[in-house]
């Protein structure tokens, strides 16, 4: 739930302060070329990522990325703790989430990504139609 006052339109870029924020990204990841002008990158190893976009006013949203190939859990880590410095929630598929380990693992672990990772063939087939098309490994695609 977000305050009435503040749902209109927030305004990061007057909540915090970019200097401050792209100073500390940089101490713990490594900047990347974005394929913006208006976004900034942020990544451990090209694996998981920050993402600082931009508006005339500054910070228009933060977006964290993981690679659901490699193990998130120091990701995590180093997300909430960035979280709880800048005073933040994240909005993880629709859900507010405190910056928690255990909080962001349990999302992650109902992802899509995570459940194509456990049980591909199943997960892609189980997708609503449309989304994808899975053919199966014996038989030759229909032309």
């Amino acid at each position: 739930m977000i305050p009435q006052s503040v749902s209109d339109e927030i305004d990061l870029g007057r909540l915090l302060d970019a200097n401050q924020i792209e100073a500390r990204l940089s101490t713990c990841l490594r900047e990347i070329p974005s394929w913006s002008k208006g976004m900034r990158i942020w990544a451990d190893d090209d694996d998981h990522r920050v993402a600082l976009f931009y508006n005339r006013s500054g910070i228009e949203a933060i977006e964290a990325r993981l690679d659901a190939r490699k193990d998130p859990n120091h990701f995590f880590e180093l997300i909430c703790t960035l979280a709880r410095e800048w005073n933040c929630v994240f909005l993880v598929d629709a859900y507010v989430c405190e910056p928690s380990v255990l909080e962001l693992s349990e999302h992650y672990r109902k992802s899509t990504a995570f459940k194509v990772l456990e049980h591909p063939e199943e997960t892609l087939k189980n997708l609503p139609r449309g989304t994808s098309d899975v053919i199966p490994m014996n038989s030759p695609p229909k032309v």
